[in-house]
């Protein structure tokens, strides 16, 4: 097997376990913003139950789309926007990263293929 294929093949790997590290690391974060969301609704329930002021009968906002919309949060709810986007940044890097090093594995490999091509052109026009 030539030296290019064997580069290209590692690069594969190397690409396949650096998303799969970063998929495993995005559905970590993804478990902790469940948990996190499932406390922030049952502080909100207590904090309704517990209300003296009719101001205080609102619902927290724990949704994180919603949430980072809003810009500054505290406590749990700034606690929920960091982990959704530490979930989204591993997903988005590990990806890009993924391809990168599938691509630039792959120069090498394209490169000599496309010189075998020219050779047998050359050859072929040169009736050999």
């Amino acid at each position: 097997m030539e030296r290019s294929t064997k580069l290209f093949i590692s690069g594969v790997v190397a690409g396949l376990i650096t998303f799969g590290s970063g998929f495993a690391g995005s559905k970590y974060f993804e478990s902790e913003l469940r948990g996190l969301i499932q406390s922030c609704e049952a502080e909100s329930e207590r904090s309704r139950a517990n209300a003296k002021h009719e101001w205080e009968k609102d619902k927290l906002v724990c949704e994180p789309g919603a949430l980072r919309n809003l810009g500054d949060s505290v406590g749990i709810q700034s606690k929920i926007v960091e982990t959704y986007g530490k979930a989204r940044s591993w997903s988005e890097y590990s990806r890009f990263l993924a391809i990168l090093i599938i691509a630039i594995s792959a120069v090498p490999f394209a490169w000599y293929f496309l010189l075998r091509r020219v050779r047998e052109l050359r050859e072929a026009i040169m009736g050999k």
